[in-house]
């Protein structure tokens, strides 16, 4: 005869259950509400978009699929897993145009590729599939800026830290500062966290700080006005705060990667330092078709032409910011605009950096350095000493560095140097977060710019109406007044 058993209740065997997590609590329990919260935050926390990660789970995924259907003795698969020999690596095409920068960089190792290779337009396309609701909304050749300033920052990055180390003993000997090895991190942190923001003269035309003009459409008006929302780049409006020297301009976006969007007609590859000479197509290059011709090859042609254009977009080359600290009353630097725009921190991900002006003649300030995001440790390391002198002050609170925050306090931190940002992807109206109108006489590249508070009185309530009747969120400021360091000497 058996021993008898212990019936469990069925009620026994769901508390035995819940308190194992293996049946869901009843709804309406304590443990319930835990439950459903935890599900509400995983549900609104996305994933971080970080470059250097999605690439290799993209990379991951693509071989994983390539490689079974594919014979695993093939050469060309062998190279992109980083195997192989010279004698099964298949021979190397010529060298691609503007493959090769003209002039030397003494603190970069590895030589800096512009132009994507078949591998790398692989890499894109397995970006813009694993995760189409960033990366899709990109050109490939945007997409491919990001890929390539992430690996110039990983290039670098060892060098980097070493001059970042060598940086801060620098800040010591020059300010009589007093900082160890063990800030650096929080340096890095601080410098990587910085915001994005952009510099606008609003109030008056587009360029007349740069060229004097002070009658027209104010830029504000033509910012309202667009169709689209947009803030358009210099390719687009002709027209720039800074310089609108699209030939300079061109050199200095080969080496973002853009070389083959920009369709470079005449000049030198790659050059910006000493003055740009090139020149890039803005219409159709080659003969131009027929359209009377309905033959299979002419349709083809002209489909070629359509998908494919042979000349340059405007609106696919980069957008400027600068990546400033909260001491930065002024935003990125006053000469540029009175007015500063607070980019939302959800286009931080599709935005590269350089130390210093991309244009800057000091080699390892401009697009020489271009690196990603999160690669602060090249930037601090070839930033302007008076930026890598503010970052370290913000982020230990000032301790070290008396002398800086007095000068904080008296006039902002304006500073003329600036790290800047480029954003890559269009950007409007719905990626700002922030308007800050300053107003005060400002020095223009020509002559001095006057906003008065009755100017920003009046641009404020033209952007709160605007985002009333558009829908946006962003906010709107009345900042501080502006004094020159020259003017307040005087006074």
């Amino acid at each position: 005869m058996e021993p008898s058993r212990k019936k469990t209740s069925t009620t026994t065997r769901k508390k035995k259950k819940r308190e194992k997590g293996k049946e869901p609590a009843r709804p309406g329990s304590p443990a319930d509400d835990v439950r459903l919260t935890k599900q509400k935050r995983k549900k609104k926390e996305a994933t971080p978009v970080n470059v250097a990660d999605d690439l290799r789970t993209a990379r991951e995924l693509w071989m994983r699929e390539e490689s079974a259907n594919a014979n695993r003795d093939d050469p060309m698969l062998a190279q992109l897993r980083g195997e192989g020999s010279e004698r099964r690596t298949p021979p190397q095409a010529a060298p691609m145009p503007f493959a090769d920068p003209p002039m030397d960089n003494p603190m970069q190792t590895g030589v800096q590729r512009m132009v994507a290779s078949a591998r790398d337009l692989m890499d894109i396309k397995a970006l813009q599939e694993l995760r189409p609701d960033f990366y899709g909304t990109l050109t490939p050749n945007q997409v491919w800026a990001l890929v390539v300033a992430e690996r110039k920052g990983q290039l670098q990055r060892e060098e980097a830290l070493r001059e970042s180390e060598a940086r801060l003993r620098k800040l010591n000997e020059t300010f009589g500062t007093h900082y160890r090895s063990e800030h650096l991190p929080a340096i890095l942190r601080s410098l990587r966290e910085r915001r994005l923001a952009t510099n606008f003269f609003l109030s008056i035309p587009p360029g007349g700080n740069r060229d004097g003009v002070v009658a027209g459409a104010t830029l504000l008006d033509l910012l309202i006005a667009d169709d689209e929302g947009l803030f358009r780049n210099v390719w687009e409006t002709g027209t720039s705060q800074a310089s609108a020297n699209l030939r300079t301009r061109g050199g200095v976006e080969e080496r973002f990667g853009y070389a083959f969007a920009l369709k470079r007609t005449d000049g030198t590859p790659l050059k910006f330092i000493g003055g740009g000479d090139g020149a890039f197509a803005r219409e159709p290059v080659g003969p131009p078709l027929d359209e009377d011709d309905t033959s299979d090859a002419a349709v083809y042609r002209r489909r070629l032409q359509a998908e494919f254009p042979n000349y340059l977009k405007p609106g696919e080359m980069p957008k400027y910011a600068a990546a400033v600290g909260a001491s930065q009353a002024f935003g990125v630097s006053a000469r540029y605009g009175s007015s500063v725009v607070y980019w939302k921190r959800d286009i931080d991900w599709r935005t590269t950096r350089t130390p210093g002006d991309s244009w800057s003649v000091d080699f390892l300030q401009s697009a020489v350095s271009f690196v990603g995001a999160d690669h602060p440790e090249s930037v601090f390391a070839y930033t302007e000493l008076d930026i890598a002198r503010l970052a370290a002050a913000e982020a230990t609170g000032f301790e070290f560095d008396e002398e800086q925050a007095a000068k904080v306090e008296r006039d902002g931190a304006n500073l003329s140097a600036y790290v800047e940002a480029q954003i890559h992807g269009d950007l409007s109206w719905r990626d700002v977060d922030k308007v800050v109108l300053n107003y005060g006489v400002f020095g223009g590249i020509k002559g001095d710019v006057v906003v008065t508070y009755e100017d920003v009185e009046r641009d404020a309530e033209k952007l709160r109406a605007f985002a009333r009747k558009a829908g946006y969120d962003f906010t709107v400021e009345i900042g501080r007044k502006y004094v020159r360091p020259e003017d307040d000497e005087k006074t």
